[in-house]
């Protein structure tokens, strides 16, 4: 498991979570569509961080752009999510 990789992910989601809390305390003009937005931003780094747990550092180096829309997907071994 290449954890720089998946803690960076992770990280980006914790810093898109922290803004989107802070804008629904805050923001009384915060509709749904910007809600929406940051919710797939977020989900995006965290279906990434996911994905990427079985790859090896070379895989992520050479594949990862030409994969970057599966890696996004949400994981289908997610019994959570049907």
């Amino acid at each position: 498991m290449e954890k720089v990789f998946i803690i960076q992910n992770l990280g980006e989601a914790e810093i898109q979570l922290k803004e989107t809390i802070d804008k629904l305390k805050n923001q009384a003009d915060y509709d749904v569509a910007e809600f929406q937005i940051e919710i797939q931003h977020l989900m995006v780094h965290i279906n990434t961080a996911y994905n990427l747990r079985t790859w090896t550092k070379e895989q992520i180096e050479n594949d990862y752009g030409n994969s970057f829309d599966e890696l996004i997907k949400v994981p289908d071994d997610n019994y959570l999510i049907d």
